[in-house]
């Protein structure tokens, strides 16, 4: 395309929303830009990167919502809910929620089976139970979520985002699967 001044006035500069340039260089100019959710998968530092990495293709500066799933069976996932019960306070800032699937055997026809979703305070006086049981089990599968809000936005190039990061990796957390809700300039929910 070409944009010919209108006689007397200047054009003004048509930034394209991808590329960042005056005139166009990727042909998306004038396409309704979507932002997608930021996912990342594998080993915190490796996830964390992964949803950076698709923050600044997509222009994301911060995040409204921080999702960490984990699931694992055993002694590895009950380690890393344990890691996850230690992070989550040192976390900072914002409201945490956590979904634990938790299922412990201690041989024939004993059990517990915990299926918990709320908030982090509720969570915490449950977390001596279920970690006692995760420990002294037989076997034990886990199906875990932590979910953190921020409702100011937790910047992706910020000392929280880069802390969270770095806990779960002190932490030896296994396989970790991220989603990040990109937090939009004005958006106050």
């Amino acid at each position: 395309r070409i944009d010919l001044p209108i006689k007397g006035k200047e054009r003004a500069p048509e930034i394209c929303p991808v590329c960042k340039q005056d005139p166009c260089v990727c042909g998306m100019d004038g396409v309704d830009i979507k932002i997608k959710p930021l996912k990342g998968e594998g080993a915190p530092a490796q996830a964390f990167q992964a949803a950076i990495d698709q923050a600044y293709d997509q222009g994301v500066k911060a995040v409204r919502r921080l999702t960490v799933s984990f699931e694992g069976s055993g002694k590895e996932g009950m380690n890393d809910v344990l890691a996850m019960g230690l992070a989550i306070p040192q976390f900072g800032k914002g409201d945490y929620a956590v979904h634990l699937h938790l299922v412990s055997e201690f041989g024939e026809q004993q059990y517990v089976d915990v299926d918990f979703r709320g908030g982090w305070d509720r969570y915490k006086r449950l977390k001596t139970v279920t970690d006692a049981f995760g420990q002294e089990a037989s076997k034990t599968k886990v199906n875990a979520k932590v979910i953190a809000t921020f409702s100011d936005g937790l910047p992706l190039d910020g000392t929280q985002y880069q802390a969270m990061r770095d806990i779960l990796v002190s932490l030896n957390m296994g396989r970790i699967v991220l989603e990040a809700e990109p937090h939009e300039a004005g958006d106050s929910t």
